[in-house]
């Protein structure tokens, strides 16, 4: 049976399925794409074509129709249904035949729909002027604002890698191994350029939450910490000890563990070596003096009181020349190097915490940067807009010529890192979408309120924000 009785359905298919597909893209303000004509063509074919098998007629149905088109009185069934050889069934199928040589196929015609033909006219020329229709100029603002924060994106993640490359190259391995421990150079890796300005600040804040982990949990141990401060009062009553003692109350323990280093009397001999001892004879005064608390600074000091006693001893009973064979001086040598490296483990962590925290404020000043009052709606008169995202325009300067002034974000008190929670919630949206988005909408309203009472914030990234996201919403119809 022939298929061109479906011609007219599928040409009205044809149509109103390309017009609901082109009204979906339409809708979210993109311009249909002229691949859909095709796409609904194989569809509509293969459609047509099922129709067309299940529709199929038997070839009874076929005889049927013609005895009944032609008035030839069921001979065509009779030549399905009755068989055999004998001279009734002979003459009957030459008869048959001779009739159907008379006939002429051809005036068998199948009916055509016009009302269909004509109902899809009309669709057909309303496709033609839907899929001329060109982006919405909100869509095309939108894809402008995504390239922006891509671009910005790329050239903050590159910055903060190479800030945080120079800050972690003189690291020892125990210290770099604890950032891998901690996440952070998995974190680093993760940083990719994105078109949402909701994700690239999701990366920035996990790098920040992990960096502010690790730096709270170096904590100082308080009875060392109270040693060394009572260990420096004491050792700046002595003036030979004072420049130790004012070094050991201002934090510098890398260049007191030098100074002690410096004790060591070696292979000094002679006046030389006297002279040394005189030097540890005021330390362990000092030390004298100490409160006994169990701390290791003080089980140093008293191990090291005992080797000065000894070398004192066996200074005071030998000739100088004697002293070249001193078996006191190694005692003393080792007990200061024990000295000297607890005061360069605490130099350690005092100087990885304060590498932890210019790590975090390099990430706090990446957020601080893709916040920025520059990122301008769609490029428009918000500072340089996306041009100069673009253009690598990410220098933080105002009009009043201030650098870096977002660079005080420093979290709330007691919150596992600054601005992170407001950072991993933010609903900043992806473009402009036809549709009602209420719900989203007021999420956006609770969060920005949130992020607007924190007091940490600097009011002038507040009024930086509070101008985007205005500039950026006045946008919409």
């Amino acid at each position: 049976m022939s298929a061109l009785w479906l011609l007219p359905y599928a040409w009205l298919e044809l149509n109103v399925i390309a017009m609901s597909a082109a009204l979906y893209w339409i809708l979210y303000g993109l311009k249909a794409p002229l691949l859909i004509i095709p796409f609904t063509a194989v569809t509509v074919t293969l459609i047509s074509g099922l129709i067309w098998f299940l529709k199929l007629s038997s070839l009874r149905d076929a005889a049927i129709f013609g005895d009944r088109f032609f008035d030839l009185r069921d001979a065509l069934v009779s030549e399905l249904e009755l068989s055999g050889n004998d001279a009734f069934n002979e003459l009957r199928r030459e008869q048959t035949t001779a009739r159907c040589r008379q006939l002429d196929v051809s005036t068998i015609k199948f009916k055509s729909s016009s009302a269909l033909w004509l109902a899809g006219l009309p669709i057909f020329l309303l496709n033609i002027w839907i899929f001329q229709i060109d982006e919405s100029p909100y869509v095309t603002a939108g894809r402008a604002r995504e390239k922006a924060i891509e671009v910005r994106s790329g050239q903050v993640n590159k910055r903060l890698r190479d800030k945080l490359k120079n800050l972690t190259v003189e690291l020892d391995e125990k210290q770099k191994d604890e950032l891998n421990k901690a996440g952070v150079y998995k974190s680093i890796d993760k940083l990719k350029p994105s078109k949402e300005l909701k994700k690239s600040l999701m990366q920035l804040a996990d790098l920040e939450q992990r960096l502010q982990r690790l730096h709270d949990g170096i904590q100082p141990d308080p009875d060392l910490q109270e040693a060394l401060k009572k260990f420096a009062a004491e050792l700046k009553r002595s003036s030979a000890m004072q420049e130790l003692g004012k070094m050991l109350a201002t934090g510098k323990n890398a260049q007191s563990a030098a100074e002690f280093k410096k004790m060591k009397v070696g292979k000094a001999t002679g006046q030389k070596l006297r002279d040394k001892l005189k030097k540890l004879l005021e330390l362990k005064a000092a030390s004298k003096r100490m409160p006994d608390d169990n701390s290791e600074l003080i089980k140093n000091l008293s191990e090291l009181s005992k080797s000065v006693s000894e070398l004192e001893k066996e200074s005071a009973n030998s000739k100088d020349s004697e002293l070249s064979k001193c078996e006191s001086c190694g005692k003393v040598d080792d007990d200061l190097d024990k000295l000297a490296k607890l005061l360069k483990e605490q130099a350690a962590r005092d100087g990885f915490k304060k590498k932890l925290a210019a790590m975090l404020q390099a990430a706090v000043d990446a957020q601080g940067n893709m916040l920025s009052n520059k990122m301008g709606p769609g490029g428009g008169k918000s500072g340089q807009g996306a041009g100069s995202a673009a253009q690598g325009n990410m220098d933080n300067k105002d009009k009043t010529g201030k650098s870096g002034y977002m660079s005080k974000l420093t979290g709330r008190k007691n919150s596992t890192g600054p601005g992170a929670k407001n950072t991993m919630d933010a609903s900043l949206g992806q473009g402009v979408s036809r549709r009602e988005t209420s719900d989203a909408d007021r999420n956006f309203k609770y969060q920005l309120e949130e992020f607007f009472v924190r007091d940490d914030v600097p009011a002038d990234m507040k009024n930086g924000v509070k101008k985007y996201f205005s500039e950026l919403h006045a946008e919409k119809p």
